[in-house]
């Protein structure tokens, strides 16, 4: 086990070396586009489909000399606005492009950032899917979470929830925040406030609704003491969320499951649960379906059901 782990670490280091060779500056990286126009020549029309990931991470800020292009790494890549020294970079603002029906990724550039910098992202977004046009890619969406500076991104491209898209030189580009977070955001709102929300039992007529977290609560406490438990996966890690668990979107994920819908219906029907909870089904099936729907890359795409 220990020579399969000191194994796995050379290759990380092998491949953060070769990566470190083809991009060595922050950018978009000429030679990285240059092995993107080759794939996309050999790629048919559907395939060329993709979308373009923003994403920024934390580094750990400190100085480096790299001997190889004699200058020191660790600054932000924006010290033009800087007075004085310019920061460390805390953080690791990266664009990739990703496939849509295709099941490829490139990242195409990257910079160092930190908290204090003042830059444009719209016109680096922008930037990006010029690069990927010029790849003979067709950008149908960008893909972010939902920190404040992508927020900012929104609001600056005017996207709202009336109106998705943007213009980009007349071709309409949709926004999206990246459905796992959006999952994440669900299910610590269910948690913490409870949610609203209409839905139509009889004929079209809009019913309120409201799912509560205590339903889901209760159903873990009396399924997890029963010989024959209809809920197996919901455990005490799924109830209890906090810390790093937050950032899971695996037990997000299995909380709002099509499972925990079906056993919160059944505990109602058997009446081992107040009615109300099949409000809290439904919302927690609809989640199910709705993040289902974001996971398929075809019109109709069967799920597929788990073994006993």
């Amino acid at each position: 086990m220990k020579q399969k782990t000191e194994a796995v670490k050379e290759e990380m280091k092998k491949d953060q070396g070769y990566t470190y060779n083809v991009a060595k500056t922050p950018g978009f990286c000429p030679n990285l586009i240059k092995c993107l126009k080759i794939q996309s020549a050999r790629m048919s029309e559907s395939e060329e489909l993709c979308v373009l990931t923003i994403d920024e991470m934390s580094i750990k800020p400190g100085y480096r000399y790299a001997a190889d292009l004699d200058c020191v790494d660790g600054f932000t890549s924006f010290q033009e606005d800087c007075k004085g020294r310019p920061p460390y970079a805390t953080l690791a603002l990266v664009f990739m492009a990703r496939g849509i029906v295709k099941n490829c990724k490139q990242v195409i550039g990257y910079y160092f950032t930190s908290p204090t910098d003042k830059f444009s992202l719209k016109g680096l977004v922008e930037e990006a899917i010029d690069v990927l046009q010029s790849c003979q890619l067709e950008v149908a969406s960008i893909v972010c979470d939902q920190s404040p500076k992508n927020k900012g991104l929104f609001k600056e491209l005017k996207v709202t929830t009336e109106k998705p898209y943007f213009i980009h030189k007349v071709k309409k580009i949709y926004a999206m925040v990246d459905p796992p977070h959006l999952l994440k955001s669900v299910r610590n709102n269910l948690k913490n406030h409870g949610i609203y929300y209409e839905d139509s039992l009889v004929g079209n007529t809009p019913r309120a609704c409201y799912a509560n977290w205590e339903h889901i609560e209760k159903l873990y406490e009396m399924d997890s003491k029963d010989e024959f438990s209809a809920c197996r996966r919901l455990t005490k890690k799924h109830i209890t969320v906090s810390g790093l668990k937050k950032t899971n979107v695996k037990l997000a994920a299995q909380v709002l499951s099509h499972s925990v819908a079906s056993a919160l219906s059944l505990y109602v029907a058997a009446q081992r649960i107040e009615c109300t909870a099949i409000d809290t089904a439904r919302f927690v099936k609809k989640m199910d379906t709705l993040f289902d729907t974001m996971n398929s890359r075809t019109l109709k795409h069967p799920k597929k059901k788990c073994v006993p």
